[in-house]
């Protein structure tokens, strides 16, 4: 058996195991009937797993299905359920021909990231690494390679398992296809980190337009206080994780262990849960509701309220900084869009946009623009421009 885990702990590999037959009722009772009389399950049994495979040849689906019985240290038994469909024939008609162009193109994609990614490794050598966006996109190339291996684990596995897709195949022995939907299940996983990590790229785009400038800055100003706020927030909530399972964890099932406790207790601050209190209360009514209100006041009431004017003195900051018209602001930005998307089409059609430059010696300035051209209006009737610096 592999490594189990449930909602009531995790289980190592091992145990004892009994294979039923899938097309006689009349044999598998008499088996089941004597090991139950021969106490195949006694007091010292943790957990019962029942795992079947079934398949449908309309859909051409299989689904893996597990059915647990556990019996946890303060008494009674838990049950839970798991079905997990999925596919050996992937590539199905026009829809699994356009999947199979779209993966292409996928891979297609991910070996031009991997060689600009190269190019920029050996141009700025270890310094590229030690910027956040360069990070950013090694992760991506990293997580769409982690991506094509999994699938590629699961072709093969289903490889060997294409000669079962009939109910006669099925009927003979037990088929232990599993691993399948773990392995799909873990495509599904760095699939889902990797659609964050692409859209997150967009604020780097962002921040270099005007009138969203101001936000990405503001997200960096208030990191230097955000992130020792965090590691206070963390330990405090650790805390009362740990607080909530030593008091209640061998009698409500929402704090069974110390995971679940985190998990609980972050729905209480969202007021998700609203059930769990009365349960702790009638469990302990002396701690239950001082644990409670102290865990409440201390992170919501407290700590929430400072991270939120660490956030609002951030952007105060900076919009003090940033003392313009709105329509300016607005114009500005407007431009700026512009102004990019000319120089987008101008890189695809191969021309390149050439700038006006003014030779400034002829005037007999070398210095620049003086500081009355410096103090000209921008756009017609936005007014003068003033900055200071401090």
């Amino acid at each position: 058996a592999t490594k189990t885990d449930s909602g009531m702990g995790s289980y190592a590999t091992g145990g004892y195991m009994l294979e039923l037959p899938s097309y006689n009722r009349t044999v598998a009772e008499l088996t089941l009937t004597d090991h139950k009389l021969n106490n195949w399950l006694d007091l010292a049994t943790r957990a019962v797993f029942i795992e079947a495979m079934v398949y449908n040849p309309n859909l051409r689906q299989f689904v893996s299905v597990r059915l647990t019985a556990e019996i946890p240290p303060f008494g009674g038994v838990w049950t839970s359920a798991s079905f997990q469909p999925f596919r050996l024939e992937r590539y199905i008609g026009a829809e699994g021909v356009a999947e199979i162009a779209a993966e292409i193109v996928f891979f297609i994609l991910l070996l031009r990231y991997l060689f600009v990614e190269a190019l920029r490794v050996r141009d700025f050598g270890f310094e590229y690494l030690t910027e956040f966006w360069g990070l950013v996109m090694l992760t991506q190339v990293g997580l769409a390679f982690s991506v094509l291996i999994v699938r590629i684990q699961s072709f093969q596995a289903a490889a060997q398992h294409t000669g079962i897709s009939s109910v006669q195949s099925l009927a003979g022995e037990y088929v232990d296809l599993s691993h399948l939907p773990r392995l799909l299940q873990s495509d599904s996983n760095m699939m889902a980190v990797l659609s964050v990590a692409i859209y997150a790229r967009m604020f780097k785009h962002l921040a270099s337009v005007k009138g969203v400038e101001h936000l990405v800055r503001v997200i960096k100003k208030s990191m230097s206080e955000v992130i020792p706020f965090l590691m206070l927030f963390t330990v405090l909530f650790m805390g009362f994780g740990l607080a909530f399972y030593s008091l209640f964890g061998t009698q409500v099932y929402e704090y069974r262990n110390l995971s679940t406790s985190l998990m609980t207790n972050l729905l209480l601050l969202m007021g998700a849960s609203t059930d769990v209190y009365q349960q702790i209360h009638e469990i302990n009514p002396t701690m239950a509701p001082i644990l409670y209100w102290v865990f409440i006041s201390t992170q919501v009431i407290v700590l929430l309220n400072v991270f939120t004017a660490i956030v609002i003195h951030s952007y105060s900051t900076l919009k003090a900084e940033m003392l313009r018209e709105p329509d300016v602001i607005f114009k500005e930005m407007m431009e700026d869009l512009i102004g990019q998307l000319k120089e987008g089409l101008h890189h695809k059609s191969g021309k390149r946009a050439v700038v006006p430059t003014h030779d400034n010696s002829e005037d007999g300035n070398e210095d620049g623009p003086t500081s009355g051209e410096l103090h000209k209006p921008i756009y017609p009737g936005a007014g003068t421009l003033h900055s200071s610096a401090k």
